[in-house]
């Protein structure tokens, strides 16, 4: 439902839908939610770039659900060109 949602803007394949549930607390911009990691591979890298985007996501419909919230009559969309870095406090894992 939630990939959905953004479909009129982007489609994404389904190695990149990671997100499961997602919660959002109405009286907050917190959310919270479970996510299945792609176990797809290929190439050699620190972390797979499938779960990057997962947790990316995340924050993003975090952020993009919130300024739909608002209900101020103004198309927003934010876009995130990239960032300086990341920082992942667990090991992440497929399994």
């Amino acid at each position: 439902m939630l990939y959905k949602r953004f479909s009129p803007l982007i489609n994404y394949d389904q190695k990149y839908r990671s997100i499961r549930k997602f919660y959002l607390n109405p009286d907050s911009s917190e959310g919270c939610g479970r996510l299945k990691l792609s176990a797809e591979t290929r190439g050699s890298f620190t972390h797979n770039p499938y779960w990057i985007y997962g947790l990316i996501h995340f924050a993003s419909f975090i952020l993009h659900v919130n300024s739909l919230e608002l209900n101020d009559g103004t198309d927003v969309q934010y876009i995130l060109e990239g960032w300086e870095s990341l920082r992942i406090a667990k090991e992440l894992s497929s399994t």
